[in-house]
């Protein structure tokens, strides 16, 4: 579930690191003007390093650093322990009391058809904004300049293909859909913590709380069923025929969601209503429009990604 993590570890009284260049995959060193402070930048297969006089900076996903440069299997609780160790190793020294500022956390689903197909179903999210980006990838941000946290679903295939990464030959063919939460900025406060080190990840309850958060964040996501092939019967009144007519219009758009955000955001550019819930009213009843119980049938692909989001706590160890 752990992939790409940011470590800062500050240097204890005593603790020897002129060694710590010799150790990596090619270092430079840079030294500031004003200052004169050294600093040494470098990478360990694949993980960024920087050495300061004050203390020792990581950043990479770790399941790259485990597994050759590959991170389609992301890590659990138990070999994220295993990374660490052997990342201390290979540095010469104990990280595990390193204070973790950045993490990402997620899934790699397997599924029965490609991804893109599973994203058209996914609507808006509560308290944060929707971005599609092609037809591959969706981002759930908060709004303002600040972004604590993203949660983004993605073709992992694609992604990877895109970064060079050839894929297990086992799984070149699959249809896999990522999906993951992007943590920055003050991780205590976001995840009700007093600290967090890399030991902290490989603890069983911070470990299910980050899960039991990953989950409940997609379970809160609006889903987009497909239309009911029997529509026109449950018709009863000219507003049901307008409002199968609309949900119809909007099954045919594999971008409706983003037709009716946009639609709401040229409104408010042009300062159509006088009071700012009236945008989100609008936005309310389209989206109510695409949901409409009686004209929607129960749609497997969301049944088969409810699933996988579920299982997760199920099998959780």
């Amino acid at each position: 579930m752990y992939d790409k993590v940011r470590l800062w570890k500050r240097w204890e009284e005593g603790e020897d690191f002129a060694a710590l260049p010799t150790y990596l995959d090619e270092a430079k060193e840079q030294i500031d003007h004003n200052s004169g402070e050294v600093r040494y930048l470098g990478s360990l297969k694949g993980v960024r390093v920087a050495i300061y006089p004050n203390g020792l900076s990581l950043e990479g996903s770790l399941p790259k650093f485990m597994y050759g440069g590959n991170n389609i299997y992301p890590l659990d609780r138990h070999t994220t322990q295993e990374a660490f160790a052997s990342l201390g190793d290979a540095l010469h020294m104990d990280i595990i009391s390193a204070k973790v500022t950045g993490l990402e956390f997620g899934c790699n689903f397997v599924m029965e058809h490609p991804p893109r197909e599973y994203l058209q179903r996914l609507g808006d999210m509560p308290r944060r904004q929707r971005y599609s980006f092609c037809n591959d990838t969706i981002y759930y941000r908060r709004k303002g300049a600040n972004q604590p946290d993203t949660m983004t679903f993605y073709d992992k295939i694609e992604d990877a293909k895109a970064k060079g990464m050839k894929p297990p030959k086992m799984l070149e063919n699959a249809y896999i859909l990522r999906s993951e939460i992007r943590f920055k900025g003050n991780l205590c406060k976001m995840l009700n913590q007093p600290q967090i080190t890399a030991l902290t990840l490989s603890e069983k309850p911070f470990y299910k709380d980050l899960l039991k958060r990953f989950v409940e964040a997609y379970m809160s996501i609006r889903k987009l069923p497909r239309l009911c092939p029997e529509y026109v019967s449950l018709i009863q009144s000219p507003k049901d025929a307008q409002e199968a007519f609309f949900a119809m219009i909007m099954a045919k758009q594999g971008t409706a969601i983003d037709d009716v955000n946009n639609f709401v955001q040229s409104l408010q550019d042009a300062h159509t209503f006088q009071q700012r819930k009236d945008y989100s009213r609008l936005r309310e009843m389209l989206q109510r429009v695409m949901t409409k119980a009686k004209m929607r049938s129960d749609d497997p692909l969301i049944s088969e990604l409810d699933d996988c989001f579920l299982n997760l706590q199920v099998n959780a160890s």
